[in-house]
């Protein structure tokens, strides 16, 4: 595998020989706090003035090694584009680097403002001379707004109405899927802003919470971790610690900031996620 040096005279030689303007890195590996690793990727930014060439005949890209797969965002038909005008290649290569490369317009520069901890690696003409970029602190986690609390809450207890539905009617991958992808979210988003609050919101969890498990007592851990979606006996399990749980970390939630907590909307939906839970969420045999 090479190495950061390495790795960064090749993105250096390949940029000079496709006639970038001006190159920069940001990202992890430019993040004081980062966790450093082999699995860090390489955030850089071509400045160029024919990101419409290099897109249409993209062959330069083997300058940078064997790839062992590569994905273009901006021209997927499943997302929108993002990026303003910019155009993204996300290389792995065979020796286990990543480099996730943005080809910037001269033209666009300006949105590099957004990029976290941005560093210079080649600007002759000075593009990015006097470029102010935001610190650690664009990742904090921001306070709720009351309403923001109350919509959280609102989404959980809904969405767990259809768990149960699912769970009833069989449909694994329909209960499974919203569990999942909506009330687990919004659980660890209560958890983003129990434990940021502890820290004066001078905390950030990470993408998809990654740090999220360096913030949590060992019994936390446990109980976020001791769910299973690979049966309806299992997934209704989930659903059950998770509701209690959700029920737990927002009162804490909500005496922290003040807010007031609709027990009353939690406490119906847990006793209907209970009845059923205790029928092993099957129906009652007609009379």
């Amino acid at each position: 595998m090479r190495n950061e040096a390495e790795m960064i005279a090749v993105i250096l030689r390949v940029g000079q020989k496709i006639g970038v303007q001006a190159i920069a890195i940001s990202g992890s590996r430019r993040e004081p706090n980062a966790i450093s690793d082999r699995f860090q990727d390489y955030d850089i930014v071509y400045i160029v003035d024919n990101m419409q060439e290099l897109i249409a005949e993209p062959s330069w890209l083997e300058e940078f090694g064997q790839i062992m797969i590569m994905q273009t965002p901006e021209s997927s038909v499943l997302s929108q584009p993002s990026l303003g005008g910019r155009f993204t290649f996300l290389m792995h290569f065979e020796d286990g680097n990543r480099i996730d490369l943005m080809l910037c317009p001269v033209e666009l520069i300006h949105l590099l403002q957004a990029e976290p901890f941005l560093e210079r690696l080649y600007d002759p003409k000075e593009l990015l001379e006097g470029m102010t970029v935001p610190d650690a602190s664009i990742f904090f986690i921001k306070p709720p707004t009351e309403k923001a609390f109350h919509d959280s809450c609102n989404e959980f207890w809904w969405v767990a109405t259809y768990v149960v539905k699912g769970l009833v009617r069989n449909q694994l991958f329909y209960a499974a899927d919203h569990l999942y992808q909506i009330c687990w979210q919004e659980l660890l988003r209560q958890y983003d802003w129990y434990l940021a609050h502890q820290a004066d919101y001078r905390l950030s969890t990470g993408k998809n919470h990654k740090y999220l498990q360096s913030y949590l007592s060992e019994e936390e851990y446990e109980r976020l971790t001791a769910l299973c979606f690979s049966s309806v006996e299992a997934c209704g399990e989930s659903l059950w610690k998770i509701v209690q749980l959700f029920d737990e970390i927002a009162r804490y939630v909500s005496r922290q900031h003040h807010f007031l907590y609709h027990e009353d909307e939690a406490s119906k939906v847990m006793k209907y996620v209970q009845k059923w839970h205790s029928r092993k969420w099957r129906e009652e045999p007609a009379k």
